[in-house]
């Protein structure tokens, strides 16, 4: 039970030498001080005995204290403010006053807090240092490297700041409880670190994203939108910022560096899509019979059986036709490499990405990646069907690069090292990328050429020439005709599920369809 006595004595004991302190710094004489002493602690005794329970017992007496002050000071006819803001005030800096409490008369602590947590680092980092560290300008001047006057005019202007702030209605954005979500397509290779999808796994990154893309916002502006202190949006800001996902521009404000498409543009592409599905898989069905009927001996590295090859011929059709132009290096030119083809990124990545807002699409667009491991000269790529339900299998996000070192060593017919290799050796095997028969190890992914298309190396130059090409024309047609580009993949892959053009492996987390060592 509640004992207001005991807590009369208590805040005697404990308070009445502060406020005395407190009171003598105000009035300036120890006769008037005491005076103003018996007035506060007479407000606060009072409310204790009609039953007031401060919920912050120190707040609550320090918020009586200067509220009582305030009535004394204009007794006095005294027109000091309590709190200055003026030039002048920067010589009295030094003092043992708390922030919190400076400011518990003129608006509620929280809004404080919020300013706080919103104001720029520049001046966060030397308010937070003066005020709640109780540290004195000489020492912060020393830590930050700058000249006491600098360290005072940011004091100043950071209390400024603050009391606009405070004096504003400003409220967090809807982003701040309601995040939205946004998936991403990257096309290339990807950092040693890992980047960039190990920096695109939270909610927060990518609301970041979001905002910063439609809305070129400082730290402030997106603090505020998301509902997060600026210590922290800071340094997420920061991360995206070295991952070259976001770029910092002349004002202060930050932009999101590539594309988000929007959920209505996605749905007009939809609908193109669904339009030409049927004509575009069944002239795919037609180029493919092609390959099938008249394709080079031991196609695509001749351990896929046919029925396995359609899956990546199929959605290498699908990928768009713009992918299918014989490349052929003129005069001498190398063939073209990651960095031609992606921009230059981090940790030796090179790629590009899109964003993609939030959209509920229909069963025929379930969504497909492709994802690649390597070099220059050998990479492994793999289609991705993670997300249909019988699609689960390690090797959709491709080989790491340890596995694709080894596998393409096996290939080249170099020297294993049995004892550090073995345990690479062991997970390719249990992968399914390769079958050891006889001491020898088969390769159960398909190989193509890199700087060839796929189809122009399964048939002899004439049957691609007068057979396919003209194929190629008709599917050109047609994509120009619906305007749509190289998204076909999944509706040409439902399409083929459903008319059972292909078949689903009886242990698909084994199989090796639609993936391909690239050399």
């Amino acid at each position: 039970m509640y004992d207001a006595e005991k807590t009369i004595k208590l805040f005697t004991e404990q308070y009445y030498e502060k406020i005395f302190y407190f009171s003598l710094k105000k009035a300036g004489n120890r006769t008037e001080a005491e005076d103003l002493t018996s007035d506060i602690i007479l407000d606060i005794i009072s409310a204790l005995r009609k039953g007031v329970i401060p919920e912050y017992f120190s707040a609550y007496v320090w918020k009586c204290a200067r509220s009582r002050y305030c009535k004394w000071a204009e007794k006095k006819s005294n027109s000091r403010k309590h709190f200055d803001l003026s030039e002048s005030a920067l010589d009295h800096l030094e003092c043992d006053e708390n922030l919190e409490e400076n400011f518990i008369l003129h608006e509620d602590i929280q809004a404080l807090r919020r300013e706080i947590s919103l104001i720029s680092k520049e001046y966060r980092e030397i308010l937070v240092s003066f005020y709640i560290d109780d540290k004195k300008i000489s020492q912060i001047a020393k830590e930050f490297n700058l000249p006491e006057g600098t360290v005072k005019t940011k004091l100043f202007k950071s209390r400024k700041i603050l009391m606009e702030g405070m004096k504003m209605a400003r409220e967090f954005g809807i982003k701040s409880y309601k995040p939205e979500d946004v998936s991403f397509v990257k096309s290339g290779m990807d950092g040693t670190d890992g980047s960039p999808w190990n920096k695109l796994k939270t909610k927060l990154a990518k609301n970041i994203l979001l905002e910063a893309y439609h809305n070129p916002s400082t730290i402030e502006e997106l603090s505020l939108e998301l509902g997060v202190a600026a210590p922290y949006m800071e340094e997420a800001v920061e991360e995206l910022v070295e991952a070259t996902l976001i770029k910092k521009l002349d004002n202060n404000k930050y932009k999101t560096d590539f594309e988000i498409i929007n959920a209505e543009t996605q749905r007009d592409t939809e609908n193109a899509h669904l339009r030409i599905k049927d004509e575009y898989f069944e002239i795919a069905k037609e180029i493919i019979s092609i390959v099938e009927q008249e394709g080079n001996k031991d196609l695509l590295g001749g351990t896929q059986t046919f029925e396995e090859l359609k899956w990546l011929y199929l959605l290498d059709l699908a990928d768009g036709i713009y992918c299918h132009v014989p490349q052929v290096p003129q005069n001498n030119e190398k063939p073209a490499t990651m960095g031609d083809r992606y921009t230059k990124r981090p940790y030796g990545g090179y790629w590009d990405i899109t964003g993609y807002e939030e959209f509920t699409s229909c069963e025929e667009s379930t969504f497909i990646g492709y994802n690649g491991n390597g070099n220059d000269n050998d990479m492994i790529c793999a289609y991705d069907f993670h997300q249909y339900s019988w699609g689960q299998r390690t090797t959709n996000w491709s080989f790491n690069y340890e596995q694709t070192k080894i596998a393409v060593k096996i290939l080249d017919g170099g020297t294993l090292d049995e004892e550090k290799d073995k345990a690479v050796i062991n997970q390719l095997l249990e992968l399914g990328a390769f079958d050891l028969k006889d001491g020898k190890y088969i390769c159960k992914m398909a190989i193509a050429k890199r700087d060839k298309d796929l189809f122009s190396q399964s048939v002899s130059e004439d049957v691609f020439k007068n057979k396919i090409m003209p194929l190629y024309e008709k599917l050109k047609k047609l994509e120009s005709s619906a305007g749509v580009g190289m998204w076909m993949r999944p509706y040409i892959f439902s399409a083929a599920l459903k008319a059972g053009y292909i078949k689903i492996p009886e242990d698909f987390s084994r199989s090796m369809v639609g993936i391909c060592v690239k050399r």
